[in-house]
């Protein structure tokens, strides 16, 4: 499920921008990244990552247990699109604001998304429960039984491009900056 949050672009101008594509992209971006931080693998992350994306990643690896990083796509549950900007100030932004790049000048579009997580293992631990369930002759699962499980990480992550003075794209899309946020309990390994 996405959630808009905030102004987001409405490709309403020339800026070279689809959400579809661009949500589908981002979410492969973050499981790569977060799978490779989980075994300490950042070599095969420096074309992904901006300076300052590379240095928050490391940061990451220090501070959280491989396990907080380790996420596979069902585990992603909700993607919140949120503060969209260009050169840092989102009144520019084509469909928001309308003014147009000035010549010559080279500007960067940032989009921030939050990916709402659930614990590593969860999914496929609460499928199988479910199985089971109906396996031992259950004739169906209960409302309660058939939720999935609640997100309990929050991975804030920030992307950039470089755009031209047409709006067109003019790299890759690169991650700036990863934030992680835990929800609920602290014992995240209990609460599945």
């Amino acid at each position: 499920m996405i959630v808009r949050v905030g102004p987001y672009i409405a490709n309403r101008g020339k800026l070279e921008y689809e959400e579809e594509e661009f949500v589908e992209g981002a979410m492969g971006a973050v499981e790569y990244l977060l799978n490779n931080m989980a075994v300490g693998n950042m070599r095969d992350l420096e074309d992904m990552l901006t300076e300052n994306g590379s240095e928050a990643c490391r940061n990451l690896c220090i501070e959280l247990d491989p396990q907080e990083l380790r996420v596979d796509s069902e585990e992603i549950g909700i993607i919140t699109l949120g503060l969209i900007e260009l050169d840092g100030d989102k009144s520019d932004i084509p469909g928001i604001g309308g003014l147009l790049p000035a010549k010559g000048v080279r500007h960067q579009l940032s989009v921030v998304v939050e990916f709402w997580c659930t614990h590593h293992g969860a999914v496929k631990k609460k499928n199988a429960e479910n199985e089971e369930t109906l396996r031992k002759g259950a004739r169906r699962l209960d409302s309660l039984e058939m939720a999935p499980p609640q997100p309990k990480r929050n991975f804030i992550v920030t992307f950039v491009v470089k755009l031209t003075e047409q709006w067109q794209l003019d790299s890759d899309w690169m991650i700036d900056n990863v934030e992680f946020q835990k929800i609920g309990r602290s014992n995240w390994e209990g609460d599945m």
